[in-house]
């Protein structure tokens, strides 16, 4: 397995409404850019301590799509 080309990290805290369009929007973005040049990417989701849904929907992000993982804290 190779190293992914590029890296996305985005920290979240309490942002249980905003990670689902967050995510569906970096993957249509990430796929028509990156996709075509042959290149992989990685999208790591940093959890800082959420207290609402957040870690819910990161579970169900990672479970969906391949290239994204989370980092829970």
């Amino acid at each position: 397995m190779s190293l992914p080309s590029v890296s996305v990290i985005i920290p979240v805290r309490d942002e249980a409404n905003n990670v689902g369009p967050l995510a569906e929007q970096l993957k249509k973005t990430m796929t028509q850019c990156l996709d075509r040049t042959l290149r992989s990417y990685e999208v790591i989701f940093v959890d800082d301590g959420s207290r609402d849904l957040t870690r819910s929907n990161l579970a169900s992000i990672v479970h969906k799509y391949e290239h994204f993982m989370a980092v829970l804290f």
